[in-house]
């Protein structure tokens, strides 16, 4: 199986027998590759000891804790990408992007709007307000653009984790077999 982790250490949950979550233990890499990608030994399945995890002579591991651990590492490589894309700017930068986009609409519509933040931000960097929301749009939708691909390959692959959770005609062997050799890398 071809898998991609884009993080150095993943959560992992198991649930008690009512399957409420009951622990959850930090995997790196190399200790995700021994119990989850590779054969267990005959009659094994994965189980925590001692706050470690081990081959136990027990039931599989639940399809839920499956579901659960395989969103998470979904999730954290979609993190990934996008800390990628938005590693130039600060956060203080990006907390005022929704304001900007408000007033970008509103300057659109009338350009007579009150856009302070726009007004300000053009005014300093001695830039016409026209000239300086023109940049802004062609920014936005650079960013929209990069991000697009990512966030519609994640919203598939979580997607299709749901469905395959959900779907009631599968054995639970046969969902623990799809989610297992789902590829969770969002290339995009």
């Amino acid at each position: 199986m071809n898998y991609l982790l884009d993080t150095e250490t993943i959560s992992v949950f198991f649930s008690n027998d009512n399957n409420a979550p009951e622990h959850c233990v930090e995997l790196d890499k190399d200790t995700y590759k021994k119990f989850y990608l590779d054969a267990p030994p005959e009659g094994k399945c994965r189980g925590i000891i001692g706050g470690k995890l081990t081959w136990v002579d027990k039931t599989p591991v639940l399809v839920e804790d499956m579901f659960l651990y395989h969103m998470e590492v979904l999730k954290a490589n979609f993190e990934a990408k996008n800390a990628q894309l938005m590693r130039w700017y600060p956060d203080s930068e990006r907390s005022t992007w929704s304001t900007q986009r408000e007033q970008l609409s509103a300057y659109r519509k009338d350009t007579d709007a009150s856009v302070p933040l726009l007004s300000q931000l053009a005014a300093l960097r001695g830039v016409s307000l026209d000239d300086f929301c023109t940049a802004l749009e062609a920014r936005i939708e650079d960013h929209d653009t990069k991000l697009a691909p990512v966030l519609a390959a994640f919203q598939l692959k979580r997607d299709e984790l749901f469905n395959i959770f959900n779907n009631a005609q599968l054995l639970d062997d046969e969902k623990r077999q799809l989610i297992t050799d789902m590829d969770l890398s969002l290339e995009g």
